[in-house]
């Protein structure tokens, strides 16, 4: 970073120049360094003690692997706000720090639907399911809106703890608010929840009422993979087609799925046409899957495929799919 960037301090006439470089510090993934040498030229200019640049600063510490750093500004910050706070308990949450974000969002003197949504989130990340639930419980009895990424988490923690009751309940929240039942990520996080939970009717009631344009691969996912586990098995292929059809490229996830699914109806030549499709991406993965697929077929000794029967299979799968 220039050291010239700073000279005409005294000529700003506010700290927008410093967040946008605290901002480059983050997406650019620049070391902690850069962002002690923003902090450096802050210190001498007329914002030395304004809240808006020191919560940038936290967050930057924070994003770029320095939580002392991010501590100390916070610490010796002469005012704060609940952004201050937010940004450190965000911090800790996403660091795995639980026991210090809970012990700091106790000690907030107010909080907002940000630092519920932070710890919220953060439990559920680490499986801390009914502790991500309860406070889901708390921000919803305080009366603060229940956003995405809460929804999000909280359906996360249902699907770890294969609690449909709670899965149910939360699906009658969503659909009291606004715009959630259209965001892609809840409306994934929903079939994910009743797939991993065996209900597989509201599983595709969910995924049908998304609409084409609401789903992204991870929906596509949750139900290809609601099928191959929970069953019919037909009906993972079936999707995986649909799919296909519907211009969505399969991932890893996929098409681990529709391999399973193939060696579950013995479905060897389907298996083939899908490892040859992907073969030169994750050619070690599906070996592995093809490898138990044929292995139920009594065919374990040639476990991985030749060249030429991916070269063949490759040209066949979207024939055969669609």
């Amino acid at each position: 970073m220039a050291r010239n960037s700073f000279l005409k301090l005294p000529s700003l006439t506010n700290s927008s120049p410093f967040a946008n470089l605290l901002d480059t510090c983050i997406k650019s993934k620049l070391p902690p360094d850069n962002v002690r040498a923003v902090h450096a030229s802050i210190i001498k200019s007329p914002f030395s003690n304004e809240v808006f640049i020191h919560n940038r600063l936290i967050d930057a510490y924070a994003k770029r692997g320095s939580l002392p750093d991010a501590r100390k500004v916070f610490d010796e910050m002469p005012h704060r706000n609940v952004y201050t706070w937010n940004a450190l308990v965000t911090a800790l949450t996403k660091l795995g720090l639980l026991d210090e974000a809970e012990s700091l969002f106790r000690s907030m003197p107010e909080r907002d639907q940000c630092s519920w949504s932070s710890m919220v989130s953060g439990f559920a990340q680490r499986d801390r399911c009914e502790e991500a639930l309860r406070y889901l419980g708390l921000m919803h009895k305080g009366g603060f809106l229940l956003n995405e990424y809460a929804c999000a988490s909280g359906l996360s923690a249902c699907s770890s703890l294969i609690d449909v009751k709670r899965g149910v309940q939360m699906h009658c929240l969503i659909a009291k608010s606004p715009g959630l039942l259209s965001d892609v990520h809840i409306g994934s996080a929903l079939v994910d929840m009743y797939s991993k939970c065996g209900h597989v009717d509201d599983a595709k009631k969910v995924f049908d009422e998304m609409g084409g344009g609401c789903r992204n691969v991870v929906t596509w996912n949750s139900l290809i993979t609601c099928y191959e586990q929970n069953g019919p098995v037909e009906e993972a292929l079936d999707v995986f087609r649909l799919m296909l059809r519907s211009g969505f490229d399969p991932d890893e996830v996929t098409l681990a799925s529709v391999v399973s699914a193939c060696a579950s109806l013995s479905a060897v030549k389907v298996g083939r046409e899908v490892h040859g499709r992907v073969a030169k991406d994750i050619h070690s993965l599906l070996d592995i899957l093809i490898a138990e697929m044929r292995h139920e077929q009594g065919d374990a000794e040639t476990g991985s495929l030749s060249s030429e029967e991916m070269d063949y299979s490759s040209g066949l799968l979207y024939d055969n799919a669609l």
